[in-house]
């Protein structure tokens, strides 16, 4: 029995540590288009237009938040440069990019994402289209390195995702959400 106790003594601490640090919500303060403001404290919740709304964590760079009241969905995404991208999808197929202000604790260390220039964005989004066969809205972009772009794009069927080399040709192309 004593030469059982230190292999389950190195099997406990090998548990602790291979239990990944998990991202969490960020601080942040943003406007969306039609007049929406969304806040969010470190870790959630996400309010919308000060209601708190229902949090969908994808992965640890991925989450959406749903007004239930007015069926409002804000997408926020963390990027590889430690940014925040935030984007909606409202009724009546309602969507943009939102503005993302001050957190409201005033870190300066937070900062929005950079990103891509516009033409870029929509050679890459038009590339995902092509290769969908039909015509979609881009919810949000996320450089994933220097060579491939993460796109999430709404499409009349659901919510996908597109991963897409920044020369257009697209490496996959899969539903998020179905509608």
């Amino acid at each position: 029995m004593p030469h059982f106790l230190p292999a389950v003594a190195i099997g406990l601490s090998m548990l602790s540590l291979g239990t990944p640090a998990s991202a969490a919500i960020p601080m942040l303060n943003g406007t969306c288009p039609g007049g929406l403001e969304v806040h969010a404290d470190e870790g959630g919740p996400v309010y919308v237009n000060g209601r708190e709304t229902t949090l969908k964590r994808f992965n640890d760079n991925y989450y959406e938040a749903r007004d239930a009241q007015t069926g409002t969905v804000v997408s926020i995404t963390r990027t590889p440069d430690g940014g925040v991208q935030l984007s909606y999808t409202g009724p009546r197929r309602a969507n943009g990019v939102c503005t993302l202000g001050t957190p409201a604790s005033g870190d300066p260390s937070s900062k929005p994402a950079a990103s891509k220039p516009a033409a870029m964005g929509d050679a890459l989004l038009g590339a995902c289209n092509v290769r969908a066969g039909k015509q979609g809205a881009l919810v949000t972009r996320v450089p994933v390195n220097d060579q491939v772009t993460e796109l999430i794009v709404d499409y009349p069927d659901g919510r996908f995702l597109c991963m897409v080399r920044n020369d257009g040709l697209v490496q996959s192309l899969g539903p998020i959400r179905k509608r």
